[in-house]
């Protein structure tokens, strides 16, 4: 299979996306703030997101797909934890500030997919999925169909999906404004 150099596909972490945003706006959505305000938060954290994802293709005019990949919560919190490790918890060192009302950040993020769905881009969301396990699953199935992948996010565990198909030499590389591209190292030249 020849590799289709003229096709990028991005593939956005949203959850990174959600909470890299949602940093700006934290203190709007306080609990002690009246409902009306934090539902305001709510759609001006929505348009900060899709205003985001539209910077980024602007920046990067080859993209000519979107997939928005998001956690649907995960598998791996409902294995058994080994003996060994008992007493702690899957992503257990992760906490949230008790005064943030996070609904509405979530809720953020599931209407942008909700829009996205409807305007028909590619949203990957579903029940006890990790947005990693997506961006494992998108970027392997589309190199595997000749199409070049850029994952968009700041978690670095993503970087060990850069690689290149051996049969359509098709790549996955990582990208975020602050590092800016990671590509396989055959092809960085």
């Amino acid at each position: 299979m020849e590799n289709k150099t003229n096709k990028l596909t991005l593939l956005v972490d949203g959850n990174w996306l959600l909470i890299s945003r949602a940093s700006v706006l934290m203190n709007s959505f306080n609990k002690n703030l009246p409902e009306v305000a934090k539902q305001q938060s709510q759609a001006d954290l929505e348009d900060l997101l899709a205003k985001s994802i539209c910077v980024t293709l602007s920046r990067i005019p080859v993209i000519d797909n979107v997939v928005i990949m998001a956690d649907g919560g995960s598998w791996r919190k409902q294995l058994q934890v080994p003996v060994q490790i008992e007493g702690t918890t899957y992503k257990g060192n992760r906490s949230q500030d008790n005064e943030i009302e996070w609904s509405y950040i979530y809720n953020a993020l599931n209407n942008l997919v909700e829009r996205a769905r409807e305007e028909g881009i590619t949203v990957a969301q579903y029940n006890n999925i990790e947005g990693d396990d997506w961006a494992w699953y998108w970027s392997r199935r589309l190199n595997a169909e000749g199409v070049n992948c850029l994952i968009w996010s700041s978690d670095n565990d993503l970087k060990q999906l850069i690689q290149i198909d051996d049969n359509t030499h098709s790549f996955t590389a990582w990208y975020n404004d602050k590092n800016g591209i990671w590509m396989p190292n055959s092809i960085k030249e």
